[in-house]
């Protein structure tokens, strides 16, 4: 065989072979191509798919956020509400209070007035039953204050009439069943400051 034949046939055979080695890389790449292609539009739609549930999650936080301002709002409106009922009851107790002292110091009035015409005697023993009933409900310095206009009216000397106060307070709080500690009223302030205004520094006790 003539040597420009064999050198052109293993020319083209190589070159052949190189046509092939490149075919075959060109089929890979292909596939790589491909296989990045897919993984490429896999990660679109999961990015399409976050920002959707994204976008879904504002409206829901949106609409959470609303629905807070709205049961805030409701919660100030009902806090007002609860606070006007609270003003309203304290009002209607404070007048219930009232009725109730009136009726009991009207029927105490009426109990005296059966008993005698005095109408001093009428004034003191009224303003000693608002004393205790002042004193019955907290007011002390209500309390002292009629002790201290009841010393106008009273019958008794100075010492008779403290010993007076002390059990009539006695006998009111029994007959509401109650049993009054004369200890714990002889020490308030106000009772003591009354005392000492009547009989100055002597104490009375009675037993």
């Amino acid at each position: 065989m003539h040597p420009e034949s064999d050198n052109f046939e293993t020319q083209l055979q190589a070159t052949q072979e190189q046509l092939a080695q490149a075919n075959f890389q060109l089929h890979r790449t292909q596939c790589y191509f491909h296989q990045y292609q897919a993984q490429a539009h896999q990660a679109l739609t999961f990015f399409q798919t976050s920002q959707a549930q994204l976008h879904r999650a504002l409206a829901l936080l949106q609409t959470s956020q609303a629905q807070l301002h709205q049961a805030q709002g409701e919660l100030v409106q009902t806090k007002a509400q609860l606070q006007q009922a609270q003003k309203e009851r304290d009002q209607y107790q404070s007048q219930l209070h009232l009725m109730q002292w009136e009726l009991e110091r009207s029927q105490f009035q009426l109990a005296i007035a059966s008993k005698t015409k005095e109408q001093s005697q009428v004034q003191y023993k009224l303003l000693v039953w608002d004393a205790w009933y002042a004193y019955r409900k907290g007011d002390l310095p209500r309390m002292s204050q009629c002790l201290q206009q009841a010393v106008k009216y009273t019958p008794f000397s100075k010492t008779k009439t403290v010993s007076n106060w002390l059990k009539s307070f006695a006998d009111f709080s029994l007959n509401k069943g109650e049993r009054i500690d004369i200890q714990c009223l002889s020490n308030t302030s106000e009772w003591k400051q009354v005392i000492e205004r009547i009989l100055g520094t002597h104490k009375v006790s009675v037993n």
